[in-house]
């Protein structure tokens, strides 16, 4: 796995749960679901796991900022 691939995930997973209403509500079970995976990835690459919970952790923070800020925007 690679870094920059768990990052561009986690991000663009967040970013379609910030805007859709039926995929934020399952953002609690991909949530447990990634951390539980990180968890054993840890044993093989602790680096990469801390940095893709990081990034889960930075875009559940980000989620309400960016939603709003997505839905006030009109086109």
């Amino acid at each position: 796995m690679n870094w920059v691939w768990i990052i561009s995930a986690v991000v663009v997973l967040i970013s379609a749960m910030s805007i859709a209403r039926h995929i934020r509500r399952g953002l609690i079970f991909f949530a447990i679901a990634f951390a539980g995976l990180m968890l054993l990835h840890f044993q093989a690459h602790p680096g990469e796991a801390m940095l893709g919970l990081g990034s889960l952790g930075g875009g559940l923070a980000m989620m309400r900022p960016l939603r709003r800020i997505v839905t006030r925007i009109s086109f």
